[in-house]
């Protein structure tokens, strides 16, 4: 039977013996130059060597300590191991029964231990647990397929070529980052075993020194490495650093225990014997993430699965001992060293000396309202900052990760350059973008955004659609016709025309476009719609779905339609799109609307087709120049209706165009 855990001492439970740092209470510092039966080979033979450096996770240090006795065997002082990894894989294979390349603590949710593989499933089940956790707090990346992050302390690569694999259309790239030149090499051979080199990244450097740009990670991610750094503030500053704006920082570690019960020398004593720097507990940690910048620090406690991690190995190790093929005494000295520390490690969770469990995090966004908003601006996510707000000291360490714009702020080539290099977003408070630069804004990597645009679309259709009927009926030549008090009959002003009996043509086939064909079929099921777009944007499925027509000339569709409405964007191939020729080709009868842009239309070749009457109407929410000079002639024009630009002028859509800032974000 396994000796009694509690049978120790308070203070030697506490301290107990020392444990290998560099392997991180696993077993592999436990084995000397005398293997365990079917380990025998060199990936597991040195002798003890200085170390000129400071130590490292790929660093195994031999333990130090007082020899004991242990059922009249000499404890064995072990050498240092050469690979321990590969020792401890070999491991789980010949104690442990368990061939999995995962060596991280598992967690045991719904979990046979008594199962073959049990262990490696654990841990395998711990990373996806992690990874599940990491993406719950990044809910704008969940539906992504360029998901970047970084594995810090990655080990031999398993939980990244893992999480790769399995989640093939989120992950675009993992990059794994660690100091053991032996563990890159498993990495990197396992992943050219897989044919995902071009996914997988392995780097090997420090993570207190990530050899990366700022803002580059969606997730800094970590398993049970950061007890190894000398630093742990140098390490979590790392970490933000790296980590883009709105992004998170995730990781499992074991960490001291916060029991009041055990004194500050005894889990000093504990630190100092197994090596430990920067030995913090986890309301510690959470206080030095924040230091750093993180936002939304949180712990999980998940001690209870390690204490079962414990219990497993300590029920194999038991097991080969008692019914296991017969080994040389040095081996079962060595299980049985492991086997005793593995109850004294059972025995200091339950005394609180250390924690397992996992640490997360997000790293806030900076924002700058370059503009008064139309309503004040209401932060209700702590994640944003307002750099307009923050005290100097923040705003000269912090610069911009978001601008926020109105449709009065041009943003050419020169404004988009000079933005600072952690802007990465550009939300504009506008239905159209042809006030910025996107070309520059591309060459620079920033994402431009609209607020508003639901509210703003919806507004937009609701207008036109008013417009389209009233422009149909000729409505707006009849403000001021008095009724007919005598001689009225059935015929009397009924030159207009119905919204089912006309032909409606459309240039461009957005958003609102597609919304506006949507309520017309509502409202008149068999009018017959046309439009028109470059060949390469047709889209048969709207088509078939809206019952629309494709006309592929511009000067085709114009010549068919009763109203011709152009719903395109403002750029270099639309200007002055609705020219004198396209005006040439309209029919007497039929009229334009313009709900887009006014540059869209040639004003002089409007005005010349309604001073001649060669169409019947125009309707403009927007002209060019805008507003128009008092003395222009249209404004006297009887068949020209001119609108202030009215079509998203509620209060609704103000308010949307500022609430939606902190969604986009």
């Amino acid at each position: 039977m396994p000796p009694n855990p509690n049978s120790k001492s308070p203070t030697e439970d506490a301290t107990g013996d020392v444990i290998c740092i560099a392997d991180q209470f696993h077993f592999s510092s436990f084995y000397s130059s005398t293997n365990l039966a079917g380990l025998e080979d060199d990936d597991s033979v040195s002798t003890p060597t200085a170390i000129a450096r400071r130590p490292s996770r790929s660093d195994s240090m031999s333990i130090i300590g007082p020899e004991e006795q242990v059922n009249g065997d000499a404890r064995l002082k072990p050498h240092t191991i050469a690979n321990p990894d590969r020792v401890k894989l070999k491991f789980y294979s010949n104690v442990l029964g368990d061939n999995s390349t995962f060596i991280h603590y598992g967690k045991w949710d719904g979990l046979d231990q008594d199962q073959p593989g049990a262990y490696g499933r654990a841990s395998e089940a711990m990373t996806d647990y992690m990874y599940n956790l990491s993406m719950s707090l990044l809910p704008h990346r969940m539906d992504s397929n360029d998901v970047n992050y970084i594995d810090l302390g990655s080990g031999t690569g398993a939980s990244a070529i893992h999480l790769v694999q399995k989640h093939e259309a989120t992950i675009s790239k993992a990059t794994c980052l660690n100091l053991c030149k032996e563990q890159n090499d498993m990495a990197i051979d396992t992943a050219a075993e897989m044919d995902m080199t071009d996914r997988i990244d392995v780097v090997e450097a420090s993570f207190e020194e990530i050899p990366f740009e700022e803002n580059q990670y969606d997730l800094a991610f970590s398993q049970d490495a950061f007890i190894h750094a000398l630093t742990k503030k140098k390490v979590y500053a790392e970490a933000y650093r790296v980590t883009k704006p709105g992004g998170a920082f995730v990781f499992c570690d074991l960490m001291c225990g916060d029991n009041p019960d055990l004194t500050v020398q005894e889990l000093a004593q504990f630190a100092e014997r197994n090596r430990i720097n920067d030995w913090l507990n986890p309301s510690q940690i959470i206080k030095t993430c924040e230091e750093v910048g993180f936002k939304d620090v949180k712990f999980i406690n998940l001690t209870t699965d390690l204490r079962i991690s414990f219990q497993l190995m300590l029920k194999k190790v038991t097991f080969v001992l008692e019914h296991g093929d017969s080994h040389p005494n040095s081996s079962r000295v060595l299980l049985m060293n492991y086997r005793d520390s593995i109850c004294r490690r059972i025995t200091q969770i339950e005394r609180g000396v250390f924690k397992w469990g996992v640490i997360h995090a997000r790293k806030p966004v900076f924002m700058e309202l370059t503009v008064k908003t139309p309503v004040p601006f209401v932060k209700t996510n702590h994640l944003i900052i307002d750099v307009n707000k923050v005290s100097q000291k923040v705003e000269e360490g912090q610069e911009a990760n978001v601008v926020v714009v109105d449709i009065l702020k041009k943003m050419p080539k020169e404004q988009i350059d000079a933005l600072p290099s952690t802007v990465e977003l550009l939300i504009t408070m506008s239905a159209g973008l042809d006030h910025i630069d996107l070309d520059a804004c591309k060459a620079k990597g920033i994402i431009v955004k609209q607020s508003g645009r639901d509210a703003i679309t919806n507004h937009v259709i609701q207008y036109t659609l008013c417009f389209i009927t009233l422009g149909l009926r000729d409505a707006f030549n009849q403000l001021g016709v008095a009724f007919p008090s005598k001689g009225w009959n059935l015929n009397w002003n009924c030159e207009g025309k119905s919204l089912t009996s006309c032909t409606i043509g459309i240039v461009g086939l957005g958003l609102i476009a597609k919304g506006l064909i949507a309520e017309i079929r509502k409202l008149a099921p068999d009018t017959r719609i046309i439009y028109t777009v470059p060949k390469q944007r047709r889209d048969f499925d709207v088509e078939s779905k809206l019952k629309l027509e494709y006309v592929a000339e511009l000067t085709d569709l114009a010549s068919q339609c009763d109203v011709l409405l152009p719903l395109c964007s403002l750029n270099k191939s639309t200007e002055h799109l609705i020219d004198k020729e396209i005006l040439g080709c309209l029919k007497p009868e039929a009229g334009i609307i313009n709900v887009s842009r006014g540059k869209v239309v040639d004003t002089d070749a409007l005005t010349e087709a309604l001073e001649n009457k060669s169409i019947r109407y125009a309707i403009l929410d927007c002209t060019y120049p805008e507003p128009l000079p008092a003395d222009h002639p249209l404004w006297k024009k009887d068949n020209c209706f001119i609108f202030p630009h009215y079509a998203t002028n509620t209060m609704d859509v103000r308010e949307k165009l500022v609430t939606d800032i902190q969604p986009i974000i």
